[in-house]
């Protein structure tokens, strides 16, 4: 269960270290990426209760936008970052994805628009000190308002807010999201 936080800009989030927010589309586009994996997923009915199992992602659906959430396993970001089935995405629709650290106070975001990677920025933090950040990717144009929301001392606010200044939607009511549960038993790490 993902549990909503206001943001210092006043915007609801929920407590989630990656989302991946996708413009124009419903999450039937993110559900067949993970079954072009050969990853098995399938909604929580209602009356389940999320089990913490670290093979679970979240959704919500507003205005256009759906908002695919990770758990604090990191599953989700793992997986793409080991096969990039996200950003393979980025080819067909335009997406802003993020994450922000566990323990630390690293982040980072990439947004693809019309079929190009426009923006990678990643903050990592090996000294565990606020402020102490090495920033160990800049590619491409800053974004519209990016520079004022680096300038915030919380991840989340940094990430959701650059995301939701690119247009990102997200319902603030905790009703609108479902809960996956899905299996890696058969991940097809060479999809066709």
């Amino acid at each position: 269960m993902l549990f909503p936080c206001q943001l210092q800009s006043g915007n609801i989030a929920f407590h989630s270290p990656y989302y991946v927010f996708i413009n124009d589309s419903d999450v039937s586009v993110f559900l067949r990426c993970l079954t072009k994996h050969s990853i098995d997923s399938k909604p929580l009915e209602n009356g389940d209760e999320s089990s913490r199992n670290p093979y679970e992602f979240y959704v919500s659906q507003h205005a256009g936008w759906t908002t695919i959430m990770d758990n604090w396993y990191y599953s989700l970001y793992h997986l793409n970052a080991n096969y990039a089935f996200v950003d393979q995405l980025g080819d067909q629709v335009d997406i802003f994805q993020c994450s922000v650290g566990d323990a630390d106070h690293s982040f980072d975001f990439k947004y693809y628009k019309d079929g190009q990677l426009r923006r990678s920025y990643c903050a990592t933090n090996p000294s565990y000190r606020k402020g102490e950040l090495e920033i160990t990717v800049d590619v491409g144009a800053s974004l519209p308002s990016e520079h004022l929301y680096l300038k915030s001392d919380d991840e989340f606010d940094k990430v959701l807010n650059i995301a939701f200044a690119q247009g990102a939607k997200l319902s603030p009511n905790p009703a609108d999201i479902r809960a996956y549960s899905y299996s890696v038993e058969k991940l097809d790490t060479n999809p066709s």
